[in-house]
């Protein structure tokens, strides 16, 4: 999150719901007083007080935000701050669930992850849904889907100059499939989560870098917890198992273990 993009999704003056239950004593309306550079300011329409809350901060709670417990707001959104190396008790951002959860419903992706990945990944979330009958309709609004995190390019070229870009997961090369309009693609994926960093930090594209093709990246990212390569692996191993066992027992003359993808 930054400005420019916060700048999309809301205007100054504004006025949105903290978030949480309605009947608490937490629960208020939050008016957008200023978007400045590295944070915004409002103002809780129960108060006179001038609050703000950090665009970084604000995506440490989005990447968290399954995690949250609308019951009991404050002390889930501490632990997702502790976990994320942040310090607790930040009491000028007492309503930054709001936003978080205001962000994710106008981006639609309140069913979706944000992920650092190194290409944009669209995926539809908690996309709107037609009745029966009504025609099908697309771009009432823009999504935009940006990395949490500044990345590297040469750290990401040099990635895939010592290691390739064939997925390290499930072996695919774009070049190899389609050919040259496929040469040198590959997602680049961080070992070490970029949201588990607290600000810049040196990069050995050797050792925290890997390739891995966009089904992989997004696999990895795609549970509460991320899954490390290991993980991922085995489980391609295990599907390509029960498919390879399955095609046998439809046609045991012509199955080839080798064209399993």
């Amino acid at each position: 999150m930054n400005k420019e993009l916060f700048a999309k999704l809301f205007k100054q003056g504004e006025v949105i719901d903290s978030g949480g239950p309605a009947n608490r004593e937490n629960h208020a309306l939050l008016k957008i007083l200023e978007i400045g550079e590295d944070l915004v300011y409002y103002q809780s329409l129960k108060s006179k007080s001038k609050n703000h809350v950090r665009y970084s901060h604000i995506d440490v709670i989005i990447e968290g935000f399954d995690r949250i417990d609308p019951k009991s707001i404050q002390p889930s959104i501490q632990q997702v701050f502790v976990d994320a190396g942040l310090l607790k008790n930040y009491s000028t951002e007492n309503y930054i669930y709001g936003f978080a959860r205001e962000i994710r419903r106008r981006l639609g992706t309140l069913e979706a992850p944000f992920l650092s990945s190194g290409e944009v990944l669209d995926d539809p979330g908690n996309a709107v849904q037609s009745k029966a009958g009504e025609p099908l309709t697309e771009g009432a609004f823009l999504r935009v889907l940006v990395d949490r995190h500044e990345r590297n390019s040469e750290a990401v070229r040099l990635c895939k100059e010592l290691k390739g870009v064939q997925c390290v997961c499930c072996e695919f090369d774009f070049e190899k499939f389609y050919g040259p309009i496929g040469e040198g693609f590959t997602h680049v994926h961080h070992l070490h989560p970029m949201s588990k960093t607290n600000g810049a930090y040196a990069v050995d594209p050797a050792k925290d870098l890997v390739p891995l093709c966009p089904n992989c990246h997004a696999m990895v990212h795609r549970g509460k917890k991320l899954l490390t390569i290991s993980e991922l692996k085995k489980q391609i191993e295990s599907a390509r198992k029960i498919l390879m066992n399955n095609m046998a027992t439809a046609n045991p003359t012509t199955v080839n273990p080798t064209s399993i993808p």
